[in-house]
């Protein structure tokens, strides 16, 4: 009942964790193609901006729905099984959005891909926190979840070949090209994923009637609300709430903001996109590391507070016109270091992980992160502009989804050291 991760050899072991790195990558690209198309799926739709940020909510509160749905799937069926099928999902219906002609069917094939990938990450999270004991688990599992910015910069790069290649309508061979890429993941996974070995043992127990039956409950959501739990669930949900609603401020509203409002020339645009991508990667891996260092606390605190100071900086810098060089530019500078401030969200995986048995894992795991996608990521956004009407305002107000993660982490059990067994 006490097997660990050392059960599994290192070959299950290795291919596992790239299964989870190449789930997460797809998750973002996918997640993030509206956002690099806001403005041209509105001319192509013939509505305003505001119409295509409510298709990427419903998208958000599709992942909630999908998220309460696979996590328990995860906890009952098996970590592959939920990745096969999730996976297939959001690529299926991402690659159909690139053929539909009505805003309709596209919202439509949207809400598809957000309850695909909603139940993604409770999976891959599950995996690598059942296959990853090492100390560095911290540092590692903020490598696993920047492989969703690795996911948003192939959606920039798709994105800025597809408009360079012109076109009237570029956003769809972006579509379809990541479609058919997140389907070649999931023929992989059906090929080649193993099992968890902690998972496997934990059924290995339960279907035999080894286990007393407090433990038999496995993927129950009302259990991540039971005692015990219910504190470290909510809690959690704040957390991913105010990292969230921090890093989708700059993911939704600043590419319209550097095209509207600067008047940047698409490659500048990109570059600066691209760093700052690069930037959200360092600050994931600072707050992974100091996770490790000082604790899951102190991780998400101090990274959190470098993005209140910069989202601060960037509504002092907004007034300042694009000088031509992004170098001098102290608007520009700003976003960046809002973005390594929004690698707080890194220890959220991690630290989901650690808070909740095996038998809960997934559903936890999902439960806690696609409340906070869909709240923080999908609904304030919407709300913002929607009452804003600017995406320049709506942006710095992520200054107040990162203080909020960082207020609320203090508040969390502390797991760092954590050692994850099948049965508990």
């Amino acid at each position: 009942m006490g097997a660990t991760a050392s059960a599994a050899d290192d070959g299950v072991r290795k291919r596992l964790l790239w299964f989870t790195l190449l789930a997460t990558v797809f998750d973002g690209a996918e997640l993030t193609l509206l956002s690099y198309f806001f403005p041209n799926l509105a001319r192509d739709f013939h509505v305003g901006i505001p119409a295509i940020v409510a298709v990427n909510t419903l998208q958000g509160l599709c992942s909630v729905a999908g998220g309460l749905l696979f996590g328990p799937i995860g906890d009952r069926m098996g970590r592959r099984t939920t990745m096969a099928v999730t996976v297939f999902l959001y690529g299926v219906a991402t690659l159909a959005g690139g053929f539909v002609h009505s805003l309709a069917a596209f919202t439509l094939s949207r809400a598809v891909a957000g309850f695909g990938i909603g139940g993604e990450f409770g999976a891959a999270f599950a995996t690598f926190s059942e296959v990853w004991q090492g100390r560095a688990r911290g540092l590692m599992g903020a490598m696993v979840q920047n492989m969703f910015v690795v996911g948003i910069v192939v959606t920039t790069v798709v994105g800025f070949v597809a408009v360079r290649a012109g076109g009237l309508e570029p956003w769809r061979p972006a579509f379809m090209v990541v479609g058919a890429l997140t389907l070649l993941v999931c023929l992989a996974v059906l090929l080649w994923m193993p099992e968890s070995p902690l998972w496997r043992a934990y059924d290995a127990a339960r279907r035999a009637g080894q286990l007393p039956p407090d433990l038999r409950r496995c993927g129950s959501p009302a259990a991540v609300f039971g005692a015990g739990l219910a504190a470290t669930t909510l809690l959690g949900m704040l957390v991913a709430s105010g990292a969230f609603y921090a890093n989708y401020s700059l993911v939704l509203f600043e590419p319209t903001i550097l095209l509207n409002h600067y008047h940047l020339a698409p490659a500048a645009e990109t570059a600066l996109l691209l760093a700052g991508f690069a930037a959200l990667f360092a600050g994931s891996l600072l707050a992974g590391g100091l996770s490790d260092r000082l604790g899951r606390r102190a991780g998400v605190a101090i990274v959190a507070a470098i993005g209140v100071a910069a989202f601060f900086a960037c509504w002092r810098t907004a007034g300042q016109p694009y000088p031509g060089s992004l170098w001098g530019w102290g608007f520009g500078w700003s976003l960046l270091v809002a973005n390594v401030g929004c690698g707080c969200i890194a220890v959220l995986g991690v630290w989901l992980g650690e808070l909740y048995p095996t038998r809960l894992r997934a559903t936890g795991e999902n439960l806690v992160y696609y409340a906070g996608r869909g709240l923080g990521g999908s609904l304030l956004p919407l709300v913002a502009i929607a009452q804003l009407q600017d995406p320049g305002l709506a942006l710095v107000l992520g200054g107040f989804g990162v203080g909020a993660a960082a207020l609320a982490g203090l508040c969390v059990r502390e797991t760092r050291g954590r050692r994850i067994v099948a049965v508990e």
